[in-house]
């Protein structure tokens, strides 16, 4: 079963303009999928390095965007 969130964005804002934005992923049910924390490091899983490298091809993909930071959360 696929649970939306309620959407956040303006309603009248034209988000094909330039900007900052922030983006969230969220995992279905928030399961740990993409890594975990030890000692302070990220480990990423198999499907965390998909991610991983899907948003460092994403500046060399798309000329018009750059991502400034990205940051892994945990849920706990």
């Amino acid at each position: 079963m696929v649970s939306w969130r309620k959407p956040t964005h303006l309603p009248h804002f034209d988000y094909s303009q330039p900007g900052a934005y922030f983006v969230t992923f969220c995992v279905n049910q928030m399961r740990c999928l993409l890594g975990n924390i030890s000692d302070t490091q990220v480990h990423l899983t198999p499907r965390g390095e998909i991610a991983e490298n899907a948003w460092q091809a994403a500046e060399a993909h798309f000329a018009l965007i750059s991502i400034d930071s990205r940051v892994i959360t945990d849920n706990e």
